[in-house]
């Protein structure tokens, strides 16, 4: 059990989620991985994206940003016309001025990611993880987290 679990257990309510909030911010800055963990499963999960965006990189183990990769897939690796597809049926719930652009973020990042990995194959729903991750983290930290996700977790 990791000292930090060891302090006083997390209460309902607003108080215990103040608490909580505390234990991941104590657990993020120590990289306390195993304590991250424990409280990500607990009710409420990691609180906020704002937590998420500090506690993400260090469960997934991508803290740093590596430098920009070349692309190394072709288009018909990536079946970029499917991904374009299921990115245009997403993000409904934006307004339409708005929209536009963040789905071709979210594009730009599939593409990415697929790219950095030719190994990777789309599926669909890959598009709705990733932006999931390009919410949270922003483009930059979500494509690290994502690769992270898509190479040990996914396949």
């Amino acid at each position: 059990m990791s000292a930090l679990r060891q302090r006083r257990g997390v209460r309902k309510g607003e108080q215990g989620n103040v608490k909580k909030a505390k234990l991941i911010h104590e657990a993020c800055e120590i990289g306390d991985v195993d304590e991250l963990t424990h409280l990500a499963r607990t009710r409420g999960g990691l609180l906020n994206d704002g937590l998420r965006r500090k506690a993400w990189p260090i469960l997934l183990h991508c803290v740093r940003v590596p430098r920009s990769q070349v692309a190394t897939a072709t288009e018909n690796q990536l079946d970029e016309s499917q991904v374009h597809m299921d990115v245009i049926r997403s993000l409904g719930h934006l307004p339409e001025d708005f929209r536009a652009q963040k789905q071709q973020e979210l594009k730009e990042v599939v593409l990415e990611v697929l790219r950095r990995h030719p190994q990777l194959h789309y599926f669909q729903g890959f598009h709705d993880v990733c932006a999931v991750f390009l919410k949270v983290l922003g483009r930059r930290r979500g494509v690290t987290a994502l690769e992270h996700v898509a190479l040990f977790f996914l396949r």
